[in-house]
């Protein structure tokens, strides 16, 4: 069984693109041939509403939104933060390419993730290029939820304000290299076809939203749970009693549309039990285990969190108090978006990227649950209540975007001056070749950052180093995530002429005493508020 998973695991790094296409393409076409002869008496005029009836004014401010955000997508960034390995190809000048992250033995499983980069790479390797086609994806799904919501002039305003100042969703689009992007932009397609067809009965609709929603669970391991639970309501509503299903969407389409997305997330399942768990040895939740009350405390304060919980316990209410059936659709979102917070508890997840899918969906039934408590209230206290919490969240929740993005960008910049510097010393001091390299000295002493601050140095400059940190046996050269050779030796002393890079806030304090160490270089602040991420070199005496 190991032999053969391995086996299957090869096969799928080396045809992964290929293989998506077909199997997208496979699972949607049966669905598509059988919406074509669909004669539900479900209305087929109805269409999607883009919010469109807007004031010029608002036309304008959301015009303005969109151009700052893709300038602040560009400003002050370089090929220097965290993973930024992906990116060492272009910078040498070579091809663009990473081999898609299948990690067994970390039981990490998500190769569709950065493949796009070498697609891109075709047009533009350049970074501003990598940004650009990221904002472009946030504006077409921002697009994309208003649109599948309905919402319209200020719920529509707010609903984007919302998305685009959520920490997380900020976070994984001025990233890059987060797979949650990829699969945002792709959920929000499929929404908008996926709702088309079950109002509509289109059978390019529903061809559409199976073919994007299969590429998705390709993208992260987690990504199977959203047309998992989703493909399980509408199954459900489809052979379930008829009085459970509220609205005009017939059985026949429920189930044209729920068993794809039933069936290509077993499928996951199946290659990943088969392919994958056969040969983990150690878990995910292991390698970054963290405390269950850490975890839902975490999920808790964000703003989607209690926004998602308002919004299920407001619909639960509505349902029981105005007997209201149950809308697969809509219902089926927040059933999923409630299964994928809960598995950040089962996988101990809790970085800051693993929650943009639930809080791009939290948004999304949000919004469209105003509209329902609008309709039911006409604009009465409780409708005010319900658009007042909205409002609220995307007050809260812009102070810890702002924050984290004023961080990166002072990072991003501090780094890439100090490798900068680093260069013109190397060259200064005629060292930086493979016979003589430059020896730096990273604080903290981690590998992995480290190791990628020098890739980054030797990509763009071409400057030979080698980082050395603490830990391990004498004299063990390892790979830094296959791009620069880390020396992992604790008693490698620190020669004249070499360097000590304090990488993190406040480690400079560390060294400025120290009478072995003089510092050369402080990064330059970007300028327009009191930098805090600033990049140190010291020289040894």
């Amino acid at each position: 069984m190991t032999e053969l998973s391995l086996a299957s695991i090869d096969w799928l790094r080396a045809n992964i693109v290929w293989f998506t296409i077909v199997l997208a393409l496979s699972f949607a076409a049966v669905p598509a041939l059988l919406a074509r002869r669909d004669r539900d008496s479900a209305s087929r005029s109805a269409t999607l509403v883009f919010p469109l009836n807007m004031s010029p004014w608002t036309g304008v401010l959301i015009g303005a939104a969109i151009v700052a955000w893709m300038a602040l997508s560009v400003a002050w960034e370089d090929f220097t933060y965290w993973d930024n390995g992906i990116f060492f190809g272009p910078l040498r000048g070579d091809t663009q390419y990473y081999p898609p992250p299948i990690w067994p033995h970390g039981g990490r499983f998500f190769p569709l993730s950065h493949q796009e980069f070498a697609w891109q790479s075709i047009v533009d390797g350049s970074g501003v290029f990598y940004h650009l086609v990221a904002s472009l994806q946030l504006i077409i799904a921002c697009l994309a939820a208003t649109a599948v919501t309905g919402a319209q002039r200020n719920l529509a305003i707010l609903l984007i304000i919302g998305l685009v100042g959520a920490p997380s969703i900020a976070h994984v689009f001025l990233g890059l290299i987060y797979p949650e992007r990829n699969t945002i932009f792709l959920f929000s397609i499929h929404f908008v076809f996926l709702l088309n067809y079950l109002k509509g009965g289109n059978h390019w609709s529903i061809l559409i939203a199976i073919a994007v929603a299969l590429p998705t669970i390709f993208y992260k391991e987690t990504s199977f749970i959203i047309p998992a639970v989703m493909g399980f309501v509408l199954v459900t509503a489809a052979i379930g009693p008829a009085n459970l299903i509220g609205g005009a969407i017939g059985r026949r389409r429920l189930l044209i549309a729920g068993v794809p997305l039933m069936a290509m997330s077993i499928a996951f399942i199946l290659y990943y039990v088969v392919g994958i768990s056969t040969i983990v040895d150690t878990s995910y939740a292991t390698v970054r285990s963290r405390s269950i009350e850490e975890i839902f405390y975490n999920i808790a304060t964000q703003s989607w969190g209690w926004l998602l919980l308002l919004s299920i316990c407001t619909r639960v209410w509505v349902v029981v108090r105005y007997k209201r059936g149950l809308d697969p659709f809509w219902d089926g979102m927040a059933l999923a978006a409630l299964v994928y917070a809960l598995s950040f508890v089962v996988l101990q997840l809790i970085n800051t990227q693993y929650m943009a899918p639930v809080a791009f969906i939290a948004w999304i039934y949000s919004v469209r649950l105003a509209i329902e408590v609008e309709s039911i209230f006409n604009r009465q206290l409780g409708h005010r209540f319900f658009v007042g919490a909205l409002a609220l969240a995307a007050v809260l929740q812009l102070g810890p975007t702002v924050n984290n993005i004023q961080k990166r960008k002072e990072l991003i910049h501090s780094k890439a001056s100090a490798a900068r510097f680093v260069a013109n010393y190397a060259l200064a001091s005629d060292v930086g070749t493979p016979g003589r390299p430059l020896y730096l000295h990273p604080l903290p002493g981690r590998k992995f950052s480290g190791g990628l601050f020098g890739g980054f140095v030797e990509a763009k400059y071409g400057t030979h180093v080698v980082v050395v940190v603490p830990g391990g046996p004498p004299d063990e050269l390892q790979p830094c995530l296959g791009v620069t050779p880390v020396l992992c030796d604790p008693d490698h002393p620190i020669e004249p002429g070499e360097l000590v890079i304090a990488l993190g806030p406040g480690q400079a304090n560390r060294l400025s005493d120290r009478p072995d160490l003089r510092l050369v270089f402080t990064s330059e602040g970007i300028g327009f508020w009191r930098n805090r991420q600033r990049v140190s070199v010291f020289v040894a005496e």
